[in-house]
């Protein structure tokens, strides 16, 4: 599977925190990221940034673009919706439409200790 990397970006531009995931495609990327973002959306000053595994620069987004596309997915029962609503322990055992990973065993990100403190989990 290849190996993409998943980074928040500060508003400096410097990378704060990487990952780096095993996908099998870009295509799970989204949904990967729509995770991250849920960590992370009481910092709107971040931005999410996945490098393919090239190196090459296949997504950039702010916190809110992510939140807005789960805030519109149509599927009721989707996995992501329900870690939104704050409704964490049911469904997180069952995949996205868009992904081939339970929502479940998606890693949270380990957050240095400034954004760890208001961080959504």
């Amino acid at each position: 599977m290849p190996l993409f990397t998943f980074e928040v970006v500060g508003p400096d531009d410097l990378t704060l925190v990487a990952d780096e995931r095993d996908l099998p495609s870009s295509a799970e990327a989204w949904g990967h990221l729509e995770v991250l973002a849920l960590q992370l959306r009481r910092h709107s000053q971040l931005r999410l940034r996945v490098k393919d595994p090239e190196g090459v620069v296949i997504i950039r987004t702010g916190i809110a673009t992510p939140i807005a596309s789960i805030e519109r997915c149509r599927n009721v029962a989707c996995p992501i919706k329900d870690l939104l609503a704050g409704r964490g322990g049911e469904g997180r055992e069952t995949c996205a439409p868009c992904m081939s990973i339970a929502v479940a065993e998606i890693p949270w990100l380990d957050l240095p200790e400034p954004l760890r403190r208001r961080s959504f989990r």
